[in-house]
């Protein structure tokens, strides 16, 4: 029998949720950037990886089972990769926005060939292309790939100053074989 419900310590701010190997969750903190790991099973949650910084936060999760890789969207940095097992940070790789907004790194899907991650705050994927069994690439290999077609991308500041700008793309998944993107606006 699983919990009914599993409880995240007092403060944490969680937005993105994934599903790991065995019965392993991850979660990760939009007010620091921290990350825990829970099992479903047994309900015990543990810190994964602590805050990387004063200004972090960690949206979109997605692992790559391959190498237990934690793909993490860190809202304006970029992006950043854990070993899911261990926590240890793998690689950080800051992206820069082409628009007149700081990038607003909300969502990661991971596919055979790369990792991408969707930009609220301006019409762009950021592509990470991976090596061979899901090898990291080296922060200078990120693509960022403009939207265009039907996409409509909305720039309005956001009320308050919360975020930079109105989020556009969110949620992104690719098709089974790969090869299409799917994201919401």
């Amino acid at each position: 029998a699983f919990p009914p419900l599993i409880a995240l310590p007092d403060g944490f701010r969680p937005e993105g949720i994934e599903t790991g190997r065995g019965s392993f969750f991850y979660v990760g903190d939009l007010a620091g950037g921290a990350l825990l790991r829970g099992d479903y099973r047994t309900g015990i949650v543990e810190t994964l990886a602590h805050s990387p910084g004063p200004a972090a936060a960690a949206a979109g999760l997605k692992v790559d089972a391959r190498m237990n890789h934690l793909f993490v969207s860190a809202i304006t940095f970029g992006a950043r990769v854990y070993d899911a097992g261990t926590g240890a940070l793998l690689r950080a790789y800051p992206f820069s926005s082409p628009g007149p907004y700081a990038p607003f790194i909300n969502d990661v899907v991971v596919t055979r060939d790369a990792a991408f991650f969707t930009d609220s705050c301006s019409p762009t994927l950021f592509k990470l292309p991976l090596g061979p069994g899901g090898r990291l690439p080296d922060p200078s290999a990120v693509e960022a790939l403009s939207v265009t077609g039907d996409f409509e991308f909305v720039p309005i500041p956001y009320p308050g100053g919360a975020y930079p700008c109105y989020p556009n793309m969110n949620g992104i998944v690719a098709t089974d074989n790969g090869r299409w993107l799917v994201v919401n606006n």
